[in-house]
């Protein structure tokens, strides 16, 4: 990601990020608060999490855990829900090499992503 090259500082943010995921990786069904990042437009958020996520895989914490990154705000139409679930059927199906293929009308996508989900 173009975002991940440009990211400076912020090691607090970082370390609060490795914290939060590595008590997810014992349950998905914790008691754990979610993470919000959030700040104006402009600080560093998308630049954060971007280079975060290349660490994160570089490092290779648990490799039972598939994290997909996705920037919502990055075009026009990275926002809309369908293109969100479009993204991470291709992300799955690539990363898994699934052979499937992936729905294109919306009431199968909706019911269908369970089911990938479970398969990986």
């Amino acid at each position: 990601s173009k975002f991940a090259k440009t990211f400076v500082g912020f090691k607090e943010s970082l370390d609060q990020i490795d914290n939060f995921v590595s008590r997810r990786t014992t349950s998905i069904f914790s008691d754990n608060p979610p993470l919000v990042i959030c700040g104006p437009s402009g600080s560093g958020k998308t630049a954060l999490l971007s280079y975060w996520n290349k660490q994160w895989h570089n490092k290779n914490l648990n490799p039972k855990i598939h994290l997909i990154h996705y920037i919502i705000g990055a075009s026009v139409n990275s926002s809309n829900h369908m293109e969100v679930l479009r993204s991470i059927y291709q992300e799955i199906k690539i990363r898994f090499s699934l052979l499937g293929e992936i729905p294109t009308n919306p009431e199968r996508i909706m019911d269908e992503f369970p089911k990938w989900l479970g398969m990986v």
